[in-house]
């Protein structure tokens, strides 16, 4: 079998899909949708819940099927309630569904067929029946990835089968048994699934599956499906026609010249644009009447076939049937929305390329060279098997592991690019087994990591029986890529026929909002307690008919005013969905809501929820007992709150505009639907001077003189007894801002590989906090900011004596504010390369805008000015005589920096240990080591 671009792992199912329509099945790879449930669909999906627990457990008496079919009709109430169907009729509907499972039970189960245990095989040569007897069951939802075949799937049972056949020859091995519970056809598509399924566990289990086991619930039939081999050469074909065109997709390279004509009227910048429109990017379509009338994914299969292949029509003629349907889903849509389309649509698979790029490396790479790259950990070990997190069904956990490495670490795991919160894989690296388990990273030192994840280390069938201190694993960086097809369907039902025209107005045509006469809202008062600008934001929200949009630079009282908008827009009757980039950000909304009488649903992973507003999520105690249950939980709540959006990584498709917001779209067209904040409550003047004139033009303004006279209580008795001359300059009160420059020490940046540090400024920065802390300043007050994640890693490890300090990245430091903030801007070299960091405005403009009452910079003035932005911010502060230069007793700490410097590139050097091989054969191209993260 040939198999191409193997390390595009294709899902079985999409596969066996494909068979009539390949450009259905890649649509259904490509956009996420979500649908509603249908009560067959859900009936389905809960007789497989039960089913897969019968056999587990062993059990199918009626006693059992009852109690798992109350936890069941829970697990599921809240998708009952989407169709309307009440809890009893869903008991009633799945006891009678699966009223003969005890009869399969009685008839399949066991350590040899009985007499009338005959399985089903329509392609068998001759009439004699082979029977069949399940022995065991060995896993329930095997998620199985395959480099070796190029595919992935999830294994409704892995069973241990004993097939008999006609003459008496007794077969025992592994199977695949795959539930249906629809009509009894063994169709093609059910076939073709149940075949891939044996090559999956033919290779999970490195032995010889010649069949695998399909079995119908409404019949309570078992077909046996026979792995032929011109079948599955077939489907491998099928399966590299599919890889093909997801393939073409993940190449696309951006393009300097092409023709500006391809976009139309929509003002695209030059290098946004893409190579490959000579290739298909979609498999052509079937144009069956039939099939594309009922076809699910017509609407995009339409879609793309007039806004990226640019058909204009199916054929001349206008009254056949097929050209009705084509015009019937594309008539609506003018040459600007093809346009806006494609254009996005491109985007959108730039992108996704950046959130793939590197999970081939799991098993092209072996766990030391991986870990080399900072992006895995090798040869780790249980060392502690926490209780299962059930506290919540929303959480992505249910098993928690403590893992260290086998031997006594060589480095730091803080050393990676993996931290707390960042997904991740796991794998058996003795005996070698890819991906047993998908989870997330829920604490990280220096020594060990703590996981929560979906399915159990210790008990994979080929691992049984093995003490957990005996098993090997390596964690690897995982890339959660399907949030893409979530966007690209986003994009998607702005053009469906069906779609809210309304909306696509103003996205796309970029119409103008409608808004009520203010007078309405003032009759009712406004909150005496806001500044004008606040008032008139909430009143701008509140006569808007489409959307209102408020610019709230920083320390203007975003929050404050978001809280407030939202009490209006509750006491109007409304009800509020609340979303943010961060947890954080959506936390300190609903704190300044949650006293106010409102009720609150908080969506999300629990873990990431702030502790005192764990009473308004859904945990494993909210379990409904009713229709009416989950009405209460989920139609009371006035707010419903979670997270959202995502930053954009891919540079190409940043350049060409995925990084512009719909609110910067919205708001350079209709600046009359702009409300400006202006009046900030936060900054000191010198710290608020830095963000006003290097981004907001002089708009800021201080909203009280007390906050722009403000100064750190620094305690110089304290502090001149404590610390060196020099950093007591550094931590004077009396200067606000102040900007170290380190170029005379040097501090010079580290890299091991594509992960940059400043060990040099982690010193700085860590003599300076102590000094901070030692002056009388409350931990609490302080925190320490830097772009770089390695650098916040090291800075972690260098202040664990100061607990209170908070220690941020840019990102998760939005919302936040400190007395005094110190920021490490890490880039320091003799070529000048301050990176793309650094470039990005948003993130700097952040950092700056932290600070109540003290802002210190250190970094490297010879490097940064090479950045427009920070070469603007270095000519700022040497205006202002902001500027600090070390003087030449500083030269002592230089040495005390060096020294400190030498020990932790010892510890921290990569250090090649040679494992028992990586967990498949390596490609010719495995060896490419990316450098870039």
């Amino acid at each position: 079998l040939l198999i191409l671009h193997p390390d595009i792992l294709v899902s079985s199912t999409k596969v066996a899909d494909s068979s009539h329509c390949t450009r259905k099945a890649v649509l259904q790879e490509i956009i996420r949708t979500v649908g509603g449930s249908t009560p067959s669909l859900l009936y389905g999906n809960m007789l497989h819940s039960l089913m897969q627990s019968c056999m587990t457990e062993g059990r199918w008496d009626d006693e059992y099927r009852h109690a798992k079919i109350e936890e069941v009709v829970k697990e599921y109430g809240g998708q009952l309630w989407t169709i309307d169907v009440g809890f009893e009729k869903a008991k009633e509907e799945l006891l009678n569904r699966s009223k003969e499972f005890e009869a399969f039970a009685v008839r399949f189960v066991g350590e040899k067929p009985k007499v009338d245990a005959f399985l089903s095989d329509p392609r068998a040569v001759d009439t004699a029946r082979s029977r069949l007897a399940i022995i065991s069951t060995l896993d329930v939802e095997d998620d199985i990835w395959s480099p070796r075949f190029g595919l992935k799937g999830k294994i409704d049972v892995s069973t241990r089968a004993n097939v008999v056949d006609s003459v008496g020859f007794s077969r025992k091995g592994t199977a695949p048994f795959e539930i249906k519970t629809g009509r009894t056809n063994a169709g093609m598509e059910h076939r073709a699934q149940t075949m891939l399924y044996t090559l999956l566990m033919s290779d999970r289990f490195d032995e010889d599956i010649d069949s695998g086991l399909l079995y119908y619930t409404q019949s309570n039939e078992v077909f046996r499906v026979q792995a032929a081999r011109n079948e599955i050469r077939g489907l491998i074909l099928a399966r590299n026609r599919f890889a093909t065109f997801l393939h073409r997709r993940m190449t696309l390279t951006p393009s300097e010249d092409e023709d500006d004509a391809l976009w139309g009227d929509v003002d695209v910048p030059v290098s946004s644009q893409v190579e490959g429109a000579e290739l298909a990017l979609l498999p052509p379509p079937i144009d069956d009447e039939r099939s594309c009338k009922k076809c699910y994914v017509g609407d995009a299969c339409m879609l793309y076939r007039k806004a990226v292949d640019g058909d204009e029509a199916i054929c001349d003629d206008e009254t056949d049937p097929l050209q009705l349907i084509y015009a019937g889903k594309t008539d609506h849509i003018t040459p600007a929305h093809a346009n806006f389309f494609k254009h996005w649509e491109r985007l959108i698979s730039l992108e996704e390329q950046e959130l793939v790029r590197f999970k081939k490396e799991i098993w092209t790479l072996q766990a030391e060279e991986r870990e080399q790259l900072g992006r895995c950990f090798a040869n780790m070990v249980i060392s502690e098997v926490k209780a299962e997190d059930l506290s919540s069904k929303t959480s992505v956990h249910r098993f928690v592991y403590r893992l260290r490495p086998r031997s006594p670490p060589d480095s730091s795991l803080l050393g990676g690019s993996i931290s707390t919160n960042d997904p991740v894989v796991v794998s058996l690296e003795t005996p070698s087994i890819l991906a047993i388990s998908r989870g997330f990273v829920l604490s990280l030192s220096p020594v060990d990591l703590v996981i929560g994840v979906d399915r159990s280390l210790t008990a994979c069938p080929q691992t049984k029986g093995a003490a957990a201190n005996e098993l090997v694993f390596r964690v690897d960086k995982d890339e959660l890529a399907a949030g893409m097809g979530r966007i690209r369907d986003n994009l998607v039902q702005l053009f469906t026929p069906g779609a809210d025209a309304r909306r696509r107005s103003l996205v796309v045509d970029l119409a103008a909002p409608r808004f009520r006469p203010v007078e309405e809202i003032k009759q009712a008062g406004l909150p005496s307690h806001l500044n004008d600008d606040q008032r008139q934001a909430v009143a701008k929200v509140l006569t808007a008919q489409d959307y209102a949009l408020i610019l709230g630079m920083p320390g203007t009282g975003k929050t404050t005013t978001t809280a407030e908008i939202i009490k209006a827009l509750a006491q109007a009757g409304k009800s509020i969905l609340l979303t943010s980039y961060t947890h954080s950000a959506v936390d300190n909304i609903l704190l300044k809501v949650k006293d106010a009488g409102l009720s609150i649903l908080r969506l999300g992973n629990r873990d990431k929820v702030l502790p005192s507003l764990h009473p308004y999520t859904l945990s494993s105690e909210d379990y409904a007992h009713s229709l009416s249950d989950i009405d209460n939980k989920l139609l009371r709540p006035q707010i419903v709150a979670t997270t959202s959006l995502r930053q954009v990584r891919n540079g190409a498709a940043r350049k060409g505009g995925l990084d512009v917001s719909l609110f910067k779209r919205l708001s350079d067209a209709h600046p009359n639907a702009v409300v400006n904040l202006t009046h900030q409550y936060r900054m000191n003047s010198d710290i608020m001077s830095l963000s006003n004139e290097l981004v907001y033009s002089g708009q800021l303004k201080v909203g009280d003189e007390r906050v722009g006279g403000r100064k750190l209580g620094v305690r110089k008795d304290l502090a001149e007894s404590v610390v060196e001359s020099w950093v007591w300059d550094i931590i004077d009160p009396d200067r606000s801002v102040i900007f170290v420059d380190t170029d005379a020490l040097p501090a010079r940046e580290r890299r091991n590989g594509s992960l940059i540090d400043n060990l040099s400024e982690a010193v700085l920065v860590t003599k300076t906090v102590s000094a901070l802390a030692g002056s009388g300043v409350d931990e609490e007050e302080i925190g320490v900011i830097s772009l770089y994640r390695q650098q916040i890693k090291l800075l972690s490890r260098q202040l664990s004596s100061h607990p209170g300090v908070e220690i941020l990245t840019a990102d998760r430091s939005q919302g936040r504010d400190k007395e005094c903030i110190v920021l490490s801007l890490v880039r320091s070299n003799t070529s000048g390369n301050a990176g793309d960091l650094l470039k990005d405005w948003r993130r700097i403009n952040v950092c700056l805008t932290r600070a109540k009452s003290k802002l210190v910079i250190f970094g490297s003035r010879s490097t940064i000015s090479h950045v427009q932005l920070m070469a603007d911010f270095v000519r700022l502060v040497e205006a202002k005589g902001w500027v600090y230069e070390l003087p030449a007793g500083a030269a002592d700490v230089a040495e005390d920096v060096k020294v400190k410097l030498e020990e932790d590139v010892e510890e921290n050097k990569p250090v090649i240990r040679r494992g028992k091989g990586a967990l498949a054969l390596r490609s010719p191209l495995a060896s490419d080591i990316l450098n870039s993260l």
